[in-house]
């Protein structure tokens, strides 16, 4: 997909059903639920935790593949958010939420994540930094879901994330504040590390174009 593709595709918001509440999908832990976080829900989880620890999960990696049209971008101008795509290893954080929040949690990220339908919500095990090996909830991006996006270059990706805005800011502040957050806990994601300094320079210019 190129650039021109990915700003005409069309984008349409699907309501998750009743039926697909993570609460009823999965037969949850008895003691404490675990979540991993590898994009915003490292910096603005949104629930309260007893626990937190850097964390690694396996098959899959963090990956800019999902159109934004509301959070990050809009449909005349798509943004561009994490999403656990199939392959590789990906660095994050676990949290650990205790028993009496498990349904709070589960219904929280329910509207948080779910929205469109484009993750998986799945259990699946993670390596803690202090040895621990968890079951967590994590999301996976479904490929074949409309706002998957794939084959896009890396200056492709740096262009659309200087110049889309959401609901919830710039692209570039969600991006600097994920690249930010693995830099404070000690990991280095070279390639996001790249994409933010191309992001970066861009998005300086369209200021200065715009003064």
């Amino acid at each position: 997909m190129d650039l021109k593709s990915f700003m005409i595709a069309v984008f349409q918001v699907q309501l998750v059903s009743t039926d697909k509440s993570i609460y009823r999908q999965f037969n949850l832990p008895q003691d404490n639920l675990w979540v991993f976080g590898y994009g915003s829900l490292m910096w603005n989880p949104g629930f309260k935790f007893i626990e937190s620890c850097s964390a690694r999960i396996y098959g899959v990696h963090r990956s800019l593949c999902i159109r934004s049209v509301r959070y990050r971008g809009t449909h005349n101008q798509p943004g561009l958010v994490f999403g656990l795509d199939h392959g590789g290893s990906c660095a994050g954080m676990g949290y650990r939420i205790e028993p009496v929040k498990q349904r709070e949690v589960a219904d929280y990220l329910q509207e948080r994540e779910m929205l469109n339908d484009i993750y998986i919500p799945s259990m699946r095990k993670i390596h803690l930094a202090d040895g621990r090996r968890v079951e967590a909830l994590a999301f996976v991006v479904k490929q074949h879901h409309s706002s998957y996006v794939k084959d896009l270059s890396l200056h492709e990706r740096a262009e659309i994330v200087a110049n889309a805005k959401g609901q919830r800011g710039p692209n570039i502040d969600y991006v600097l504040s994920t690249l930010n957050t693995l830099q404070s806990i000690g990991i280095r994601d070279r390639d996001l590390h790249k994409l933010g300094e191309l992001a970066a320079v861009q998005s300086k210019k369209n200021m200065r174009a715009q003064s």
